[in-house]
């Protein structure tokens, strides 16, 4: 059976020294963006930051606040609201703030995931979770991304996950039910505010 070709260092770009580069298992092991054969190879770090640096995750941080105020303007802003759209946008921020208290105190969070706050008890979960994100982000390097982290989910099991795969998470969470709360809107005879990266990016 052929196989791929081994990772190369980048035309220009000069191999890196073995000190330098940063062994890769997991990643590498389930990523669609490596070679299969690339697994337990030694990945320069030049390459794998460009795969996911931590100055662009914090980037997407930024926009998932910035669509989480913007929904939550256009929801107040809805004559009808049911109880279930309201009830899955909170959950979106309950579950980002149960997702930083894992990651930073490394146990079982005690927030509920299914809260029922008011629209300005939301406002102040955003801005909490957007403070919390943001110092959490801004003390890691780009190397701190795949150090893993043990936590417990809301049944007390314990599971150990990268950094770098829990944050994603968390973004792609919120992007699934931020679309739940867009049809909902659209069946109660509403107009749902755009969240796609691709507009945030265009203003």
């Amino acid at each position: 059976m052929p196989q791929d070709p081994p990772l190369q260092a980048d035309v220009g770009v000069s191999p890196l020294g073995s000190s330098d580069r940063l062994r890769v298992h997991s990643f590498v092991h389930t990523s669609r963006y490596l070679p299969r054969a690339a697994t337990w190879q030694s990945v320069s770090t030049s390459r794998y930051q460009r795969l996911m640096r931590l100055d662009y995750l914090a980037g997407l941080f930024e926009y998932d606040t910035a669509v989480s105020r913007e929904l939550l303007t256009s929801l107040r802003g809805q004559r009808d609201v049911g109880e279930r759209t309201r009830s899955v946008f909170a959950h979106i921020l309950a579950a980002r703030k149960v997702w930083i208290e894992r990651l930073r105190d490394g146990g079982r969070s005690e927030t509920l995931v299914w809260p029922t706050p008011s629209w300005d008890e939301c406002e102040v979960l955003i801005d909490d979770n957007d403070r919390a994100y943001k110092s959490a982000i801004g003390g890691m390097s780009d190397l701190d991304l795949d150090e893993l982290v043990a936590y417990q989910n809301s049944k007390g099991e314990t599971f150990v996950s990268r950094r770098v795969d829990i944050l994603m998470h968390v973004l792609l969470h919120g992007s699934y039910h931020r679309g739940q709360v867009a049809q909902s809107v659209r069946r109660s005879g509403g107009e749902p505010t755009s969240t796609d990266y691709i507009f945030y990016l265009r203003e």
